[in-house]
Formats: C-alpha cells, sequence, structure tokens
C-alpha cells in the first residue's frame, strides 16, 4: 500500500490512508472511524492538466491482495466516485494503479471546461 501511496506522490498527488471500523472508547462509548462502510482502503487526489488548468481530481483506491474480492459496498463507492468525475478502482500493485491513473487521466484531460 505505502508504494502506491508513494507512486501517488511522484505524479504530484496525495493518497491518504482511510481506516475504518468501529472501536471501543475508555469510557465505555462506541465511536467510529474512516469515511465509512465500503469507502476505500485510499482517499486523496491526482492532478489532471485540463485546458491549461491543474485540477486535483479526487481519487479512491481500493488495495486487494491477489486474491482479494472488493465487497458490493466497496464496488458501489468506487462506482459513485467515478460516475461524478473522480477516479477510483481495485489494484493489487503499483503497477496496476499506474495503468489506472494513465488510462483515467486521459479521460479527464479530454473534459472541456467551456461553460459557454
Amino acid at each position: 500500500m505505502r508504494d502506491i501511496q508513494l507512486a501517488a506522490s511522484e505524479m504530484g498527488g496525495r493518497l491518504f490512508r482511510n481506516n475504518v471500523g468501529l472501536f471501543q472508547t475508555i469510557d465505555g462509548r462506541m465511536a467510529q472511524c474512516g469515511m465509512g462502510k465500503g469507502s476505500s482502503d485510499l482517499i486523496g487526489f491526482i492532478p489532471a492538466e485540463v485546458e491549461n488548468t491543474v485540477l486535483a481530481v479526487f481519487t479512491a483506491i481500493e488495495v486487494k491482495s491477489q486474491m482479494g474480492i472488493p465487497t458490493t459496498e466497496q464496488n458501489n463507492f468506487l462506482e459513485m466516485v467515478r460516475s461524478n468525475g473522480g477516479i477510483a478502482g481495485v489494484v493489487r500493485s503499483r503497477h496496476e494503479f499506474e495503468f489506472l491513473i494513465e488510462n483515467s487521466l486521459q479521460n479527464v484531460s479530454s473534459l472541456d471546461m467551456n461553460t459557454d
């Protein structure tokens, strides 16, 4: 996972670890952490140049082992990010992450920001 975060940094972006869970506080209360059930392991942005303007594109990366399968909630979160213009996907290696970003940035870079 750290390799993927480093790759994002090398691209000028940042991905932050999103630990989702529930724990009990010292005084016995239950507390939730993270962005919520189904949210991705890594959350942040990747810069993209669109019409000579650099934009920070919201990015959600679900990191899985070679045998890991995303849950329905994780797939729903990834689809929500993609359908709203973000970059999202499941990766198993730095190479897969770099491939996902390269392909996603081609789509972002072709956006027309003209609001006429």
